[in-house]
């Protein structure tokens, strides 16, 4: 399968599953900026919604303790 069709697929498991793990890496790398993106995204489509949302408020919380320099 091609990549043009792959993206018109839209969000599924397996890229939910993907993009969760990498926002909890970015997260554990210090990458809060682009964790969260990653977060919100999954959150704002309705996937992993329990996980999302956990991890959009504990990069919020540690982005207001400890704000990017």
């Amino acid at each position: 399968m091609c990549l043009k069709a792959e993206s018109d697929l839209g969000p599924n498991e397996d890229i939910a599953s993907a993009k969760s793990w990498l926002a909890h890496h970015e997260k554990d790398r210090g990458n809060l900026g682009r964790a969260l993106q990653l977060a919100q995204e999954l959150f704002d489509a309705g996937l992993m919604v329990e996980d999302s949302r956990a991890m959009v408020r504990d990069i919020r919380n540690r982005l207001d303790i400890d704000p990017p320099r």
